[in-house]
């Protein structure tokens, strides 16, 4: 699950050497898709695609923001289903909510993960996710790590500590970026 997430968030680096990090073409080895499944996915491993395992509902949307005063960033964004299903790049668009059932409370033990994606946009905004680095066994409060990256290219990480909500589709993140800043996230998986 950590290896999905960092090679999505990790997308956003220039790997294709055109300086436009993360645009979605040669080098950056993502697929489009939406994810409403409540374990680990197993497309990574040739298996069938995520949004057809659909075990908790549907998933129509993720919402994700990002704070930090002294880290200058203020962003929030939402990524459509239908966004990530009429997206003409297949490598631009994602959304996911691994590990929670998404039309209950219920949370599987383990990971847990969030994640968003749209290298489309223009402003703001382009990837963000967040990931409890401990077992997850219910609602309550985690160590965790957000990932961000913006149109401007920057990319951030910050460690920290994630609240999921009773819902188990929402939660907060509270950390410090590598320098030294305060971040804050908010997320909401949508059905």
């Amino acid at each position: 699950m950590l290896v999905l997430v960092l090679a999505l968030l990790g997308a956003c680096s220039d790997d294709d050497g055109d300086g436009d990090p993360g645009d979605g073409s040669a080098g950056d080895a993502t697929e489009s898709s939406t994810s409403t499944t409540d374990g680990p996915s197993d497309t990574a491993e040739g298996g069938s695609d995520t949004a057809e395992r659909d075990r908790g509902g549907t998933l129509v949307s993720v919402t994700f923001g990002v704070r930090s005063d002294a880290g200058g960033y203020d962003h929030e964004f939402e990524v459509t289903a239908e966004q990530v299903e009429s997206a003409d790049d297949p490598s631009s668009t994602w959304i996911s909510c691994d590990a929670a059932n998404v039309s209950s409370p219920e949370l599987i033990p383990r990971a847990y993960v969030v994640t968003v994606i749209d290298r489309t946009r223009d402003q703001g905004l382009r990837t963000a996710g967040v990931e409890a680095t401990e077992d997850v066994d219910g609602p309550g409060t985690y160590e965790a790590r957000l990932q961000f990256s913006d149109s401007s290219g920057r990319y951030v990480e910050a460690e920290g500590e994630l609240t999921i909500a009773d819902d188990g589709r929402s939660g907060t993140f509270e950390g410090t970026d590598p320098g030294g800043d305060d971040v804050t996230g908010s997320y909401r998986c949508n059905v």
